[in-house]
C-alpha cells in the first residue's frame, strides 16, 4: 500500500528566517565547515560565495540560507520527492515555520 505525501509549501522569506534563528548561534566557523562538506554538490563557485557571506563583519546568515535554498536544499527536496512515482501529493500551503502552529492551520 503506498503512503499519501504532504509537502508543506512555507514562502522562502519564513523559511530563511527559521533558518537564521535555529543555525545563528552556531559560530561562522562552524557554519563554512558545514558549507564546505556541500562543496561536491553546491559547487565551487556557490560554496565560495556561501563561505565570504560568512566572513563578512557581520556575517550575512540570510543570504547563506538564501543560497542554500536556492542552490542545495531545494533542488534535493524536489529530486527525492521526483523518486516517489505512483504517490499521491497533497501540498499543503502553509506562512508558518513552526509545525504546531501549521498543523492547526
Amino acid at each position: 500500500e503506498e503512503a499519501t505525501v504532504l509537502r508543506l509549501e512555507v514562502p522562502k522569506e519564513t523559511r530563511i528566517s527559521r533558518l537564521v534563528a535555529d543555525y545563528g548561534r552556531y559560530s561562522t566557523e562552524q557554519l563554512a565547515s558545514c558549507v564546505q562538506q556541500l562543496s561536491k554538490r553546491l559547487g565551487g563557485a556557490k560554496t565560495a560565495e556561501a563561505i565570504a557571506f560568512l566572513q563578512e563583519d557581520p556575517p550575512k546568515l540570510a543570504q547563506v540560507a538564501e543560497l542554500l535554498l536556492d542552490h542545495y536544499y531545494d533542488g534535493m527536496y524536489n529530486h527525492q520527492a521526483s523518486k516517489r512515482p505512483g504517490r499521491f501529493q497533497h501540498v499543503l500551503e502553509c506562512d508558518t515555520a513552526d509545525a504546531t502552529t501549521a498543523a492547526f492551520q
